[in-house]
Formats: structure tokens, C-alpha cells, sequence
């Protein structure tokens, strides 16, 4: 006889009976009969009794090989998923700023094109805009004239180290 068996025995005659007859324990563990007497002390033979009853090793067994046989979804460490979205966002900063450093260039290629330019020795080149006041600053650093909406005016008394040539280029003019 098995032991849930000889549990089960066990657990029905405590239950008829009310009392532990010694007999049907001699059958038993020792585990199996301390089991026993905590059970009718703490008056759970009946709670046993239908534990064991819907108790079904069969089922349990074909539960636990469904449980083990079922497929498991792979988990994605957290670390891949970030990488992944940290890739996309500095592929699309990176788009963003070719765009914005190549139509840069564009704008300052066409001004450069376009607009009047002075050139100041071999060195310096600087874009002369119409209105702007500003100071016009040699290659050494010095002040050697300031210029005036749309007139350039040079200090006589600047200091100058060497003589350097200034070219004025107009672009719009020359094919006049």
C-alpha cells in the first residue's frame, strides 16, 4: 500500500472515530505519524482528507511536464534595448548635424561669392557688409581704420610695422 494510501486510511478512521486508535499507526513512518497527531491536535483531519482527495499525481505530473515542455520567452537584456535606441538617436543627431554643417557652408560659400570682400596682405580676407560700423583690425592685431556704413576710413596716424597692400574686391562691380 502506498503512503498516501495508508494516510488517507489513517485520516478516515480519525475522522470516524474522533480519537487516534495506536493500531493503524504501527503501518506508518515516524514523520507519517507525528504528521498525524499535529493534524487531529490542530483539528485539520477533515482540510487533509480532501487535500488528499484532490490530490491527483497524474495530473500534478502532467502539469509540471507542461509547465517544463512549454516554450519560454527569451528575455532581451535591458542593456541591448538601450544600445539599440541610443544607436538610432545619434544616427539621427548625426544626420541632423550634416544637414545643418553642409547647408552652413552653402550660405557662407554664396556670401563669400557674392559679397565685397577685403583683402588685407596675403594673410586676412574680411566680408565688408554696406551699413555695418565696425573696426577694421590688421593681420599684428593694431587698428588701422574703421569702417562706416558704406565708406572705409583709415587712421593716418595708426602705427604700422611694414606696408601692406589692401584690395577691395566687388564681385557685382567688376563686370561692369
Amino acid at each position: 500500500m502506498s503512503s498516501e494510501l495508508r494516510l488517507k486510511s489513517v485520516l478516515e478512521d480519525i475522522r470516524d472515530s474522533g480519537k487516534i486508535d495506536p493500531r493503524s499507526l504501527k503501518e506508518l513512518t515516524v514523520q507519517e505519524r507525528q504528521l498525524i497527531r499535529d493534524l487531529h491536535n490542530d483539528g485539520l483531519v477533515n482540510e487533509a482528507l480532501k487535500f488528499i482527495v484532490d490530490l491527483d499525481p497524474d495530473q500534478e505530473w502532467l502539469s509540471i511536464r507542461e509547465k517544463m515542455s512549454s516554450p519560454k520567452i527569451q528575455m532581451e537584456p535591458l542593456w541591448k534595448c538601450v544600445l539599440r535606441y541610443a544607436a538610432i538617436f545619434i544616427g539621427i543627431l548625426s544626420i541632423a548635424y550634416f544637414f545643418q554643417t553642409g547647408s552652413g557652408t552653402e550660405n557662407e560659400t554664396r556670401i563669400s561669392q557674392e559679397s565685397i570682400r577685403l583683402k588685407m596682405g596675403e594673410d586676412g580676407t574680411k566680408i565688408i557688409r554696406e551699413g555695418e560700423n565696425r573696426q577694421i583690425v590688421s593681420v599684428s592685431g593694431k587698428v588701422v581704420g574703421e569702417q562706416m556704413g558704406n565708406k572705409i576710413h583709415y587712421d593716418p596716424n595708426a602705427e604700422i610695422d611694414e606696408l601692406i597692400y589692401n584690395e577691395l574686391e566687388d564681385p557685382l562691380r567688376e563686370n561692369i
